[in-house]
């Protein structure tokens, strides 16, 4: 809390924590715009594959096509459970899924209920199939990072950039620690306690 209530403070008083942190911000900056595949974070991955899917949604007619048969194949499996079990649609939500995975469970063996899931699971891998780039693993995406990360250690420019970053960040946390004493105790200490686990 010491931590959080200090750069909070130093945020909105002091120009010289200001700059510090505005120089990090601007060098992880430009690593983000110079080695953009080595430095994109799985969120922001995993918003580039929803926009991606926005995009064809809003301006491909296939995909709108398969994405609304995928729909229809789910609803079907949906409506199919509710016909055989009724007292789920008067369930509050916050039970209601739950239930549901224990009626599909309960409904493995359903001829009718196969028939629409194997519909369903068929009509996702067409949609998947199709436009492949929308539907990237985000796991294989970060693989795909972390082995980019790892050829660049040969980039000097790379390396550079890397170690600037590290050092301006070295600079905002000894700044705090020459405002607040008590802090680079705490950190102290909690150093201690990650060495002593490896």
């Amino acid at each position: 809390m010491i931590y959080l209530n200090l750069k909070d403070r130093l945020k909105r008083t002091d120009a010289t924590y200001r700059d510090l942190v505005s120089k990090v911000d601007e060098l992880e900056e430009k690593m983000k715009l110079d080695f953009s595949s080595a430095n994109q974070t799985h969120k922001e991955l995993s918003k580039k594959l929803a926009a991606a899917k926005k995009e064809l949604k809003k301006s491909n007619s296939l995909y709108q096509k398969l994405d609304q048969e995928l729909n229809r194949a789910r609803r079907d499996v949906k409506n199919y459970v509710h016909t055989l079990r009724p007292e789920l649609d008067e369930m509050p939500k916050q039970i209601y899924y739950w239930k549901y995975e224990e009626c599909l469970n309960s409904l493995a063996d359903d001829p009718g209920l196969i028939e629409r899931m194997r519909h369903a699971a068929e009509s996702e891998e067409t949609l998947h199939k199709s436009f492949p780039a929308a539907f990237q693993d985000i796991g294989v995406l970060v693989e795909k990072r972390k082995q980019t990360q790892i050829q660049l250690k040969s980039n000097e420019e790379y390396c550079l950039l890397k170690k600037q970053i590290a050092e301006a960040k070295r600079g905002v946390e000894d700044y705090l620690f020459s405002q607040e004493p008590k802090l680079a105790e705490l950190s102290d200490g909690r150093m201690a306690v990650i060495r002593a686990k490896k």
